[in-house]
């Protein structure tokens, strides 16, 4: 298959997932593997351009 049929049958979307924190108590924490997991598992489902998981400063 050709690299043009290939990209008209199989289109490229490009997503930025942004990894934040979580927080515990008065202190922020990483984020688990996990969260991260499962937050990457939604962000594809929902087909955003830009997705958030756990907390970010702006």
């Amino acid at each position: 298959m050709s690299q043009k049929i290939w990209l008209e049958n199989y289109p490229i979307r490009y997503r930025e997932i942004f990894l934040g924190y979580k927080q515990k108590g008065e202190s922020p924490r990483w984020l688990t593997d996990r969260e991260i997991s499962e937050g990457t598992i939604r962000a594809v489902a929902n087909d955003k351009p830009e997705f958030i998981i756990g907390r970010i400063e702006t």
